[in-house]
């Protein structure tokens, strides 16, 4: 018996229960793939159903990565500034005389920034090891 047969026996009758009945067997199949695009037996199949679904695919995935990369842009650029503003900010309070109080802007612009290096660092390395068990 398979999987589905073992699993569902209301929907697939063996021949042993009732042998004048005829079985019906049900199979399953799923794909699954990542990314933008499918793959290029799934993609020619979009045509057979309407001709112009594969080009418009394209220029959908074209325009979820520009957004995606526009918004990874933004999120540089405004940690950028947030690190300038306080590393600057930190160093204008230790020379009006605060240095407790300027150090810690500093420090964490500086963890900040050494925290998203290692974080990057590991999803680099699990993201590689991941294609290697593949």
């Amino acid at each position: 018996m398979s999987d589905i047969e073992k699993r569902n026996d209301n929907v697939i009758a063996s021949d042993e229960e009732n042998p004048s009945s005829e079985t019906t067997k049900l199979i399953v199949s799923s794909s699954l793939w990542s990314g933008p695009l499918p793959p290029p037996e799934v993609f020619e199949g979009y045509k057979q159903i309407q001709a112009d679904f594969p080009e418009r695919i394209l220029k959908m995935a074209e325009r979820e990565q520009k957004y995606n990369h526009r918004h990874i842009y933004i999120g540089q650029f405004s940690a950028l500034i947030i690190g300038l503003v306080l590393i600057v900010g930190g160093f204008l309070l230790i020379m009006a005389g605060h240095k407790l109080i300027g150090i810690a802007p500093i420090v964490l612009a500086i963890g900040s920034l050494v925290s998203i290096y290692f974080a990057e660092i590991r999803q680099k390395h699990n993201t590689h090891i991941d294609n290697n068990n593949d």
